[in-house]
């Protein structure tokens, strides 16, 4: 796939605790690879629910969608739907222009009929939320290694840090231990 080693089909899912209850599930998964004006792209896919009794209380409904660039491994746009309580409900796109180095926002809250478009340098390089995810997967930190990154989110660019203290195996019910 070049330089994003993810493939499609690759689904993450996760069951959401607040206080060791049941609140939701959060999934996240490659959905497949598509090419648009000769660029290779991965089409990835996250979402957010909150179970029936919760959603009875607050309902959260999230779906984000991004596409990297297989060959640079850089998110050229995303998407994300949210639905929170019961009126709130935000859609934005974001568009990467590489070559200038611009992001341009377009953020619709369409429970108060009010859209922002925004556009800002991001500097040379930078990464969003989405594709953070899997630069951190694909990188083999050792106890004792740090990583940061530049992270686009909410119209800011953040530094993101990761700091490796230790080694913790995991056991998946199906493939068993790490």
């Amino acid at each position: 796939p070049g330089v994003f080693d993810f493939l499609p089909g690759e689904r993450l899912d996760y069951d959401v605790r607040y206080l060791g209850v049941p609140i939701g599930r959060v999934w996240l998964e490659v959905a497949r690879f598509v090419e648009r004006d000769g660029v290779r792209l991965a089409h990835l896919r996250a979402g957010a629910r909150t179970n029936d009794f919760w959603s009875a209380l607050y309902r959260i409904d999230d779906v984000s969608e991004a596409w990297v660039d297989l060959d640079r491994g850089v998110t050229v746009r995303t998407r994300t739907h949210t639905h929170h309580g019961r009126r709130h409900e935000v859609f934005e796109q974001v568009d990467f222009d590489w070559e200038t180095h611009f992001v341009h926002v377009r953020e619709e809250k369409r429970h108060r009929d009010r859209l922002r478009l925004e556009g800002f340098d991001f500097g040379p390089f930078v990464h969003d939320t989405f594709d953070l995810f899997y630069a951190l997967r694909s990188l083999s930190l050792e106890p004792g290694d740090s990583a940061r990154f530049p992270v686009y989110a909410n119209r800011k660019v953040y530094v993101f840090g990761v700091d490796t203290l230790r080694r913790e195996p995991v056991e998946d019910p199906v493939l068993g231990p790490d």
